[in-house]
């Protein structure tokens, strides 16, 4: 039993690659700051989370935010802002996450059909984060020679993501698999409904070309359901490899549907699932970073 136990701790702690987890810190929070900064051009910041109930579309702000929702809208969404650019910069990034993440929930709190299943998936990933050196990682105060940055981290980290990844991706093979006609090879084919949605996609439901592929967009959906159903694999060693379909289903939802961060905020998390595909960037990276450094700081 403690042989066991010691292979346990053994496999647990050991180390692997902080890079990949250090650019989902960086990915993520700009994903989130351009998310941010497109409301505000449309001019939604204030009816989503400033105005009055019976004037927007909110509910009363907790109870230890001060003042009216006019006035906690500001605060919520600046220390937002400001936290999510300390933590991409690497700055006091541990206690910048935390924060990030309350404000984050909080405004989820002040609107909850605002909050989507990405956003639940970032706020759980920024926490994960938390618990890896990815803080000591590319940070600015490395870049410009103030502290000795961290390489590696626990591997128990780096399972825990995968896991998380496995029972998204598996949660919604099955939510497929007993809603909607993804094995459908024909106009009822539901990737073929979704993507002519002119909520949900960009195609023209009026296009006979579109029609015509019908079929097509019935395997692809179909293909896409076994792969979401397999997403045990990312829990093997051939992780990265199952990745790779997940890179081209995440890109083609970006640019056929309109479901905002979503498509990009997955692939921010993929770096760790590529990582044994990306020490050869990741070391170019590193070389331009130690260009900048000045002499006599540390390694």
């Amino acid at each position: 039993m403690r042989s066991l136990w010691s292979r346990w701790v053994a496999h647990t702690n050991r180390p692997v690659d902080a890079r990949p987890f250090a650019l989902v810190r960086v990915l993520l929070p700009l994903i989130l700051l351009v998310d941010l900064a497109q409301l505000a051009g449309h001019d939604l910041l204030t009816p989503l989370w400033g105005l009055p109930v019976d004037g927007g579309f909110g509910t009363l702000p907790p109870a230890w935010l001060p003042g009216p929702p006019t006035a906690a809208m500001p605060l919520l969404v600046g220390s937002l802002v400001v936290t999510l650019s300390m933590v991409a910069l690497g700055v006091a990034s541990r206690p910048a996450t935390l924060v990030a993440v309350i404000a984050y929930a909080t405004l989820e709190d002040v609107f909850p059909l605002a909050d989507r299943g990405i956003d639940r998936v970032i706020r759980t990933v920024l926490l994960l984060l938390v618990f890896t050196r990815a803080h000591r990682c590319w940070t600015l105060g490395g870049l410009l020679g103030w502290r000795r940055e961290v390489r590696t981290t626990p591997g128990w980290t780096l399972d825990a993501f995968h896991l998380l990844l496995a029972i998204i991706y598996l949660s919604a093979g099955l939510a497929k698999l007993h809603g909607g006609d993804w094995f459908v090879f024909g106009p009822d084919a539901q990737l073929y409904r979704v993507l002519t949605d002119p909520m949900a996609g960009w195609l023209d439901p009026h296009n006979p070309t579109w029609k015509t592929l019908a079929p097509l967009f019935g395997l692809a959906g179909s293909v896409t359901v076994l792969w979401e159903l397999s997403a045990v694999a990312l829990l093997t060693r051939h992780a990265h490899r199952y990745a790779l379909v997940g890179v081209c289903m995440h890109l083609g939802i970006a640019f056929a549907m309109k479901l905002g961060i979503f498509a990009w905020a997955m692939l921010a998390l993929y770096p760790v699932l590529l990582a044994p595909w990306l020490g050869t960037v990741f070391g170019r990276i590193d070389r331009l970073s130690a260009r900048w450094q000045p002499e006599g700081s540390p390694p």
